[in-house]
């Protein structure tokens, strides 16, 4: 538009300062700044849903929780190893963490097969994990329930229309039993995802370790840890991660998304002001040249 400026003209008196090309100009940048408030609001929304994900309560305790390998040795040994040290408060065995339920049929009373999800675990997981129970009891050692009894979650019990589940019947496999308490709803996997009808078994096969601990003193607490681990299991890495680490893990790529989308929101602010600054500067000497040619 600079270059089709022809002074000659001006000179002869029929400069125009060009409605129609300010009128473009104008609208470009105006565009521009339309485009930034669209990115500025998805940027949000994103940011808003990244923030609910990670602060929503996903209905158990995730902090202060170690979980690792099952160290070479019987359940009962490790758990006494690890319950010496006054810095951790309970452990549990688990085949799978609360994020990775498996999936299996199971024959519940008065119903046929069904598809649910499957957390097993072995005693005192619901004081490791903070799960809440809200009838029945939990998995007692001493009690004699083996792999004869069964947890579900609320969400199983709404779908099986059970009023009082507690003594059903229920049959996993091989595995036949009866239900011996309920828990409140949490997320076994993705907050993005429902929460869905979920039984817990007690365990066959140890994989990993839970462990509750204090957060005071954690440094000693986990250098004690390492240790035990290490005596129990000394020709294997030792590896460990925590709870709250692993669950934010399951959001990464909505955390990317956020970075993304505030980058782009940012470049395109930039733009859009080197747009408003190019306008404004390209007014001004317009203006200029014009009042000075009317001057002279």
């Amino acid at each position: 538009l600079i270059s089709r400026f022809r002074p000659i003209t001006a000179l002869k008196g029929g400069f125009a300062p060009g409605t129609g090309g300010s009128s473009l100009r104008r609208s470009l940048v105006l565009f521009q700044f339309a485009i930034s408030v669209l990115l500025i609001a998805g940027t949000y929304v994103v940011f808003s849903q990244w923030q609910f994900m990670t602060g929503r309560d996903p209905g158990y305790d995730k902090e202060n929780v170690v979980i690792l390998p099952h160290p070479s040795a019987d359940r009962s040994v490790a758990r006494e190893r690890f319950l010496a040290h006054p810095g951790i408060l309970h452990t549990c065995v688990t085949n799978n963490m609360p994020i990775r339920a498996a999936n299996s049929t199971v024959y519940p009373e008065g119903k046929p097969d069904w598809r649910m999800h499957r957390f097993d675990l072995d005693t005192d997981v619901l004081n490791v994990y903070g799960i809440e129970l809200i009838a029945g009891r939990d998995f007692v050692e001493d009690r004699g329930d083996g792999q004869s009894a069964f947890i579900l979650n609320e969400s199983a019990v709404k779908a099986l229309g059970w009023d009082d589940p507690i003594g059903k019947q229920f049959r996993w496999g091989s595995r036949s039993g009866h239900v011996i308490g309920v828990v409140r709803d949490f997320h076994f996997e993705s907050l993005q995802q429902e929460i869905k009808p979920l039984y817990m078994s007690r365990i066959g096969n140890a994989v990993h370790l839970s462990l509750r601990v204090e957060s005071k003193k954690l440094p000693e607490t986990m250098a004690f840890i390492e240790t035990t681990w290490k005596e129990l299991s000394p020709d294997r890495t030792f590896e460990y991660q925590f709870l709250d680490k692993a669950l934010e893990g399951l959001y990464r790529s909505e955390r990317k998304a956020t970075q993304v989308f505030f980058a782009a929101s940012a470049l395109a602010i930039l733009i859009a002001l080197l747009g408003l600054v190019g306008l404004a500067s390209f007014s001004t000497e317009q203006r200029t040249k014009e009042i000075g040619i009317r001057k002279g």
